[in-house]
């Protein structure tokens, strides 16, 4: 499971960094394709003839000049080509541009599942602990904790397995329903949890089930996304 969050944690990072590159491919592509429109706009505007009146010395002076500059057609055709190499320069640029933003929403998607997966992880070692490994049970709690949520678990981490055990606390837990509610500005995500819980202890004859219904605030720490703070919704 860890290697799997570890894997989508790697191809969101790669896929983010591929999307900053084409994007700044696109915009050095989008600038070149405007600098050469521009030239080529201004070079039209310079070349352009002014309107003459024929006349007997005009003949003599295209036939001579006809080596040296350039004819109306060798210009359209210059023209033409600058124009062919914006549109292509535009097409590269857009092109990049889509291949950015698709990139960047794989990232996105692929950031969210590995969200989801660590919540559905830790919050189902948090409602499913066991005695017969009371203590593990508690430090794998622990160990997918930051923050608030870190502060307050700490402390009672030691009464929690000791009450596991004296308690012979055995659990099973069901993720119902799982999503992100929305990302925050501090870089933390909010997820909504629906599960149940089966328990059995030995003060009680039957098992019991329970419904949670939790807000979680999702923390990055090292490379890990872990619960920083853990709510009830009412």
């Amino acid at each position: 499971m860890e290697d799997d969050l570890k894997a989508a944690r790697e191809r969101a990072a790669e896929a983010k960094r591929l999307a900053e590159r084409a994007e700044a491919e696109a915009n050095a592509l989008a600038e070149s394709a405007l600098s050469v429109a521009a030239e080529t706009k201004a070079g039209t505007e310079e070349e352009a003839p002014e309107h003459v009146e024929p006349d007997g010395s005009a003949d003599i002076e295209e036939s001579s000049v006809g080596t040296v500059g350039r004819s109306p057609r060798s210009r359209a055709l210059v023209v033409t080509a600058s124009a062919m190499a914006v549109l292509i320069l535009a097409c590269v640029a857009i092109s990049a541009i889509l291949i950015q933003r698709h990139s960047s929403a794989v990232a996105d998607r692929e950031r969210e599942a590995a969200i989801i997966e660590s919540v559905r992880e830790d919050v189902t070692a948090l409602i499913a602990p066991t005695f017969q490994d009371a203590h593990g049970s508690a430090q794998k709690i622990l160990d997918g904790a930051t923050g608030d949520w870190a502060s307050q678990f700490e402390p009672n981490m030691d009464a929690f397995a000791q009450a596991l055990t004296e308690a012979q606390v055995q659990s099973s837990a069901d993720i119902s329903e799982i999503g992100i509610e929305r990302h925050n500005d501090d870089g933390t995500t909010d997820v909504l949890v629906a599960a149940t819980s089966k328990v059995t202890n030995s003060s009680a004859q039957q098992e019991s089930t329970r419904a949670w219904r939790l807000r979680v605030n999702v923390a990055l720490v090292d490379g890990e996304y872990k619960l920083a703070k853990v709510d009830p919704v009412v």
